[in-house]
């Protein structure tokens, strides 16, 4: 049984982090994103949190300097003060959780269903909860009452998905069950193919292609290294190399191919029609920073 749960709890960890990551790397790419905010709040860095704060009043300002005063030869006392006063009027830095970052992307992109974020919320819960074995971490009521009223939606899509015994599970710091986790793992796929289509429908391809190539990946960098050492073999076997680069990277210039993004091939033609020296500085402006 402890095994059964050790297997469950291992993948929640997975798929959960797997969300992280995923996340992260549309957040490296203006290409994808190239709102500069946007992508500060997905790559989970400091954002000010105001929630809360008001304005300081006369007599707000009026104690805080008497405070400052009477405690004028306390260094530490002075620091808690002033951070108190900043945090009450003016908020305070925090790093926005994963359920924050996924669901401004889900905002941005739109059109997901509200059951799948909501078990996605759970989901990103319940392993915070393993992760974290004294974890307070908690689904919204808001949430829960989604997943409760739309228990047919989960058992007619997700085959017979039990809502109730899910959450009861979840609520009592149960294990999923591998139905429930399977479902959960089908609801996240389901989710990031969706943000994904749209992510890709918005992106400037072209760049997206220009950024892989400033990438660190070794093979990608040893590929375009041979290719410039035979550059004079000729248009053919550039745009061969050029385009294997990118092929091996979910990048395809045919429409026919399923789940590929889809490249025009101007860049690569126009790549592969380049003088050697030009090429060369094309990848060298294009190699990692």
């Amino acid at each position: 049984m402890l095994a059964k749960a050790f297997a469950s709890d291992s993948a929640m960890v997975f798929i959960v982090d797997a969300i992280d990551t995923y996340i992260r790397n549309i957040s490296d790419s203006a290409a994808l994103v190239s709102d500069i905010t946007l992508r500060s709040v997905l790559a989970g860095e400091f954002q000010l949190d105001t929630t809360g704060c008001r304005q300081p009043s006369p007599s707000d300002l009026e104690e805080f300097t008497k405070n400052i005063q009477t405690n004028s030869s306390k260094i530490e006392e002075i620091d808690k003060i002033i951070r108190e006063f900043s945090h009450h009027h003016f908020g305070r830095k925090k790093r926005p959780s994963l359920v924050k970052r996924f669901d401004e992307l889900v905002r941005t992109c739109g059109g997901l269903p509200n059951e799948y974020q909501s078990a996605i919320h759970l989901l990103i819960s319940w392993r915070n909860r393993h992760v974290h074995g004294n974890a307070k971490d908690t689904i919204s009521t808001s949430d829960r009452n989604k997943l409760s009223n739309n228990a047919d939606f989960y058992m007619k899509e997700h085959s017979n998905l039990d809502v109730s015994r899910m959450l009861d599970n979840y609520l009592s710091h149960k294990s999923p069950t591998l139905k429930e986790l399977s479902s959960l793992i089908s609801m996240t796929h389901r989710s990031i193919r969706h943000i994904d289509e749209v992510i890709l429908s918005r992106a400037n391809i072209e760049e997206y292609a220009k950024e892989f190539w400033k990438s660190n990946d070794e093979k990608n960098k040893l590929k375009i290294k041979k290719c410039l050492k035979n550059w004079s073999k000729g248009k053919e076997y550039r745009l061969k190399k050029l385009s294997s680069t990118l092929k091996e990277n979910g990048f395809s210039t045919s429409r026919g191919e399923k789940n590929a993004i889809l490249l025009s091939g101007n860049l690569i033609e126009s790549l592969s029609t380049m003088e050697k020296d030009k090429a060369i500085l094309f990848f060298e402006n294009s190699a990692p920073e």
